[in-house]
């Protein structure tokens, strides 16, 4: 009792941040958007106080949005959205940043993504006791099948349920104690089992393909990956009945796709075909055609976070943005050093994929954008900072070592 005391007296900001981060996607929680973007200006007053630019990271983030408002002039669109976002790349991204700043945005990352396993748990007894918060309007093409839980749309409990497969793999390789990874291994079950009940497909694929490789980076053996291969076939063909149950409606989804790119391709077409019009810096920030060629400006993504990175801010946006993601290939050394880093990346990768098939990588409002771009700044600077922290390290041992040389001598 004594330690859990001690631990919320120690973490309680970080807690709160977490919590305030997911409360805009959670139907049941008052005041919801008021509590999100709390705790996003507690975290901008910290870096503000903190910051202490000293390198020259910050260089790409500013070029990007430096195009992101080159191209909104160029299409004659200014939109408040475009404000919103460069505000949350200098709270979230080297854009402000300092070692006490590193260290911030590590544990609130950290405590942000331990939140997704108890919004997974949460989920699961909504299912099984019927609770379900998705209210489908007539232009939804729902379905009785439909299933979101706390969440607002099928669409966002697959998103958050990904996360929570990721966060529980990685809690499940960590585990010392026997009771804890039994616990985690049933949770991680049945978050998966809920991934399936969701039916968003690109959230479940793409935490599976997260999981496959984090196994693989975390064993770093053939041996061991073999092995762990077998283990997780044997496990899946015991409970690929009970999964099948629940995957009624995904198969729906998978019967009713038509068209190139399934259901995204009218999203994908109207994207691709506006960048024919202006390839270079694109149709301009929060702007949208649709296939009628009508010019709509506001939050709507093309289906694709990467898709709308392209077709807003244009080709030169684009290769800013993957010259960014390419950079995070540093950390790879890292990987088997520091077990925490992996959390974070495999995180990291989950979103990269998922984004693939969703569109939220520039809407601020969601919070799959804020953790896309602290994740990629955390893991930007990641090894500047981890030398740094390593070489302190050092110095105070040295430093101690020191000092007990001296005693000895006095005596």
């Amino acid at each position: 009792m004594s330690y859990l005391l001690y631990f919320l007296r120690r973490n309680v900001i970080f807690l709160l941040l977490a919590f305030s981060l997911v409360a805009e996607a959670i139907v049941i929680i008052p005041f919801k958007e008021l509590i999100y973007f709390a705790g996003i200006i507690y975290v901008a007053f910290y870096v503000v106080r903190n910051n202490a630019q000293n390198n020259n990271f910050w260089m790409y983030y500013v070029s990007f949005l430096a195009v992101c408002f080159l191209s909104s002039i160029m299409a004659f669109t200014i939109d408040y959205r475009l404000f919103a976002f460069t505000f949350l790349l200098f709270v979230f991204t080297p854009i402000t940043n300092s070692f006490k700043i590193f260290l911030f945005r590590r544990k609130y990352l950290y405590f942000c993504l331990m939140a997704f396993p108890f919004l997974g748990v949460v989920s699961i007894l909504c299912y099984f006791l019927g609770v379900n918060y998705f209210i489908p309007d007539d232009a939804s093409g729902a379905n009785l099948l439909d299933f979101s839980a706390i969440f607002p749309h099928p669409m966002w409990l697959g998103a958050a349920v990904g996360l929570s497969n990721v966060v529980l793999v990685w809690l499940l390789f960590s585990a010392k104690n026997k009771i804890y990874v039994c616990l985690c291994a049933v949770l991680l079950l049945l978050s998966i089992y809920l991934s399936v009940v969701a039916a968003s497909r690109s959230a479940f694929f793409a935490s599976v393909i997260a999981m496959i490789i984090f196994i693989i980076l975390r064993l770093h053996n053939f041996k061991k990956v073999i092995i762990a291969g077998i283990v997780i076939s044997v496990i899946a063909i015991a409970i690929l009945p009970f999964y099948l149950i629940g995957a009624e409606r995904m198969q729906d989804k998978f019967d009713k796709a038509q068209g190139k790119y399934g259901s995204r391709t009218e999203l994908f077409v109207s994207g691709l075909s506006s960048l024919e019009k202006s390839p270079l810096f694109g149709e301009g920030f929060a702007v949208k055609y649709n296939t009628e060629g009508e010019k709509y400006v506001g939050r709507m993504e093309t289906g694709s976070g990467w898709l709308s990175i392209l077709a807003q801010t244009g080709v030169l946006g684009f290769a800013i943005v993957c010259v960014l993601v390419l950079k995070v290939r540093k950390v790879f050394p890292y990987l088997f050093i520091d077990n925490k880093l992996l959390l974070y990346f495999i995180s990291f990768l989950y979103l990269c994929l998922h984004s693939c098939f969703e569109g939220y990588l520039l809407t601020v409002g969601y919070y799959p954008c804020i953790l896309f771009w602290a994740l990629l700044g955390f893991l930007h600077v990641y090894p500047y900072y981890k030398d740094k922290e390593l070489k302190y390290i050092k110095v105070l041992a040295l430093g101690r070592d020191v000092c007990f040389s001296e005693e000895k001598v006095r005596l």
